[in-house]
């Protein structure tokens, strides 16, 4: 039996270890092809739908935009000797000095293993400190994220690193045809228009006396960098202008927070009628089981379940409340 070493057996034991740094701009084509790449493999492997790797441009445009926010901590994975080449990036979205979101972790296809832990290890790391950097303790620390139902090294490194499931969330796509909404019922008891700068205080009040959710930092940069997607939306009552609920945008990357059906449907009936004008196909995360009702008036109307996401989470999660409606962010 021959003792001499392959190419293969020398790379491995020379390879430069594992290293995570602070994302760059000159980062983003590179990290941009990676998650297409990586989720669009993921996908293939179930014949399932990917919405992360649904183009090289759309994944480009997220990594572009997560990158140049200042709500954002984005984290490159390579080699420590080539040239920070990403081998896996991690994009941690600071809502509050408490509460995080990941979105989205991806190892470049045919990497080495451990990268995702690394990276995930390096964000809970970074999110502690920003805590303790508060004033608060870590057990305060609350991160966020979203994961396939089929991808289960993904699911079994978060089970590992103590997340909790909190529910199955229907990714549902609008393939029905465009509504007028004035001739919608909730027209005569609510109204729905823009949210303007003014407005966002009030919708984020909304937000943290129903769920502990502070969107304060999504809905500013959303003006300030409004980019092509369609404008955040206000519900209130039509006779008291009480805020009801808002939607930062029907297309994956923005939420809702209604307080009731009838406030929510009003916002998705806003969204399917302006769909037309914006040219962005409405899509949202329905969670399943809190949100029955809500998905089964959305099927009728022409929405369409596209897949199924596991919502999971680290730190001190605050339930919906049963009378509430949300919709998070992929």
């Amino acid at each position: 039996v021959s003792t001499q070493s392959t190419g293969t057996d020398r790379a491995a034991t020379m390879a430069a270890p594992l290293v995570v740094r602070d994302a760059l701009e000159r980062d983003i084509d590179k990290a941009g092809c990676l998650i297409y790449e990586s989720f669009r493999a993921s996908a293939g492997q179930f014949n399932a739908f990917s919405y992360t790797g649904s183009s090289p441009e759309h994944s480009r445009a997220l990594v572009s935009a997560a990158i140049r926010s200042e709500h954002s901590l984005c984290l490159i994975a390579c080699r420590a000797d080539d040239n920070g080449t990403p081998l896996g990036f991690l994009n941690l979205e600071v809502r509050t000095f408490t509460s995080f979101e990941v979105c989205p972790v991806a190892a470049a296809v045919g990497a080495p293993s451990g990268i995702g832990r690394l990276l995930m290890e390096t964000a809970l790391d970074r999110a502690r400190e920003i805590t303790r950097a508060a004033g608060h303790g870590p057990e305060a620390c609350l991160v966020e994220l979203t994961v396939d139902v089929y991808n289960m090294p993904a699911l079994g490194l978060y089970l590992k690193l103590g997340f909790v499931a909190r529910g199955t969330l229907a990714v549902m796509r609008f393939e029905g045809d465009q509504q007028d909404e004035s001739t919608e019922i909730y027209v005569s008891e609510t109204e729905v228009r823009a949210m303007t700068v003014q407005e966002i205080d009030g919708c984020a009040d909304l937000a943290r006396t129903m769920l502990g959710l502070d969107p304060t930092n999504a809905l500013s940069e959303q003006f300030s960098n409004p980019g092509d997607a369609p404008a955040p939306t206000v519900v209130f009552d039509a006779s008291t202008k009480e805020v009801l609920g808002y939607c930062s945008g029907l297309n994956m990357t923005g939420h809702l927070v209604a307080s009731s059906d009838h406030a929510a449907q009003a916002l998705v009936a806003r969204g399917e009628a302006m769909s037309g004008q914006c040219g962005v196909v409405p899509m949202v995360c329905v969670p399943l089981e809190q949100q029955a009702k809500m998905s089964e008036w959305m099927v009728h109307r022409g929405w369409k379940l596209r897949k199924l996401l596991l919502s999971m989470s680290l730190g001190p999660y605050v339930d919906c409340p049963a009378s509430a409606v949300y919709f998070p962010r992929y």
